[in-house]
């Protein structure tokens, strides 16, 4: 997985602000308790209590709105990330960098901007650290505190195990979504958006495994490809027009799809060409599906006021040992449909040994 890609994926998703709302709500606020308890040791003025408040509980709830409101929203989180640093960094340099405190929250802000958009936005949020840094040093008086009193490092061991874990559940959400979105499309890319059923691709990769597996069990399951052409299909758009061509596509493959069973596979080849691999299934069973398949077109009101009659021809390949390879089997199946087509349509033609010679 490309991690820039899966990153970028990441931000311009919708769902981010609220994803990021949460661990935000929970650093910055558990944050703020920790600058006031590290404050209490020394002499600041009053609006630098109100800033840490404000940053702590306040701002969180700003961003949130920010972000989800944006038409961008992953450009929103990032410009809130470095507001993030600058109020961290303020923080920071209002304490006198006392060490447990500043490490903690320089590290947990690399760490966000790391996670977020790389090295690219690492290098974003030094720019706001310094910011931040610069802005104390214009108001406030340089001290250096080192030291941390017990109440300060039980505030920094409390924001870092919870932080850290509100983090990784966020992580593994985002991760999750991810996920997701990758199995959709990879689902889409193997479907034919008017059948909804496999496409031509798919229906050959997963040929290539079934033909696999039978030859290494000596076809002792058996298998049976189907070609379907349906017939007089350009009459049909001629007629009614488009639109209702495509509405028989989509027809058929609905009643393809409905009488399939969990291990069979169905596609649309091309066109109005549809192919089926029926999983332990002799001669009998393919006449059985087919039969079926036309009952369910028949219950179909969409073809009771055409002209045209919605029927198919199918040329029908059983596999046994002799098939060399999948394309072998595909020419025998679609030898077989020419076949019927050149007699009847509306037919079924079993490919015959001299197909398989």
């Amino acid at each position: 997985m490309n991690f820039k890609s899966s990153t970028a994926r990441m931000l311009n998703a919708p769902r981010l602000p609220k994803q990021i709302y949460i661990p935000r709500s929970l650093g910055l606020g558990l944050g703020a308790l920790l600058i006031i308890a590290a404050l209490q040791d020394q002499a600041r003025p009053n609006w630098v209590w109100m800033l840490t408040l404000v940053g702590g509980f306040v701002w969180p709830h700003l961003a949130y709105l920010h972000a989800s409101r944006a038409k961008r929203s992953g450009r929103a989180e990032k410009n809130n990330l470095m507001i993030d640093a600058a109020l961290t960094s303020f923080a920071l340099y209002a304490i006198g960098f006392s060490i447990v405190p500043s490490s903690i929250g320089f590290t947990l802000t690399a760490m966000n901007n790391l996670s977020v958009g790389g090295a690219r936005l690492l290098a974003k949020g030094f720019i706001a650290t310094m910011a931040g840094l610069a802005f104390g040093a214009a108001f406030l008086p340089f001290g250096f505190h080192p030291a941390s009193s017990l109440l300060v490092q039980s505030a920094a061991m409390l924001l870092v195990v919870l932080y850290l874990t509100a983090f990784a559940w966020t992580m593994w959400r985002m991760a999750n979504d991810l996920q997701e979105s990758r199995d959709a499309l990879d689902m889409l890319s193997q479907t034919d958006a008017l059948s909804g059923l496999k496409n031509r691709g798919a229906f050959e990769s997963a040929l290539d495994e079934k033909f696999s597996a039978l030859r290494s069990g000596n076809g002792k399951a058996g298998a049976a490809l189907l070609f379907l052409d349906l017939d007089h299909f350009k009459q049909i758009n001629d007629e009614s027009g488009h639109a209702a061509g495509d509405d028989v596509l989509r027809a058929m493959g609905s009643a393809l799809n409905s009488e399939i069973r969990e291990a069979d596979i169905a596609a649309r080849y091309g066109g109005d060409e549809f192919a089926v691999l029926l999983d332990q299934a002799d001669e009998a069973g393919a006449h059985v599906f087919l039969d079926r398949v036309r009952n369910r077109i028949r219950a179909t009101v969409l073809f009771e006021n055409s002209t045209v009659p919605l029927t198919w021809s199918t040329g029908v390949s059983m596999f046994d040992t002799s098939v060399s390879s999948p394309e072998t089997w595909l020419a025998q199946a679609d030898a077989a449909l020419y076949k019927v087509k050149q007699c009847e349509r509306g037919g079924v033609v079993l490919a015959q040994s001299e197909d398989k010679a």
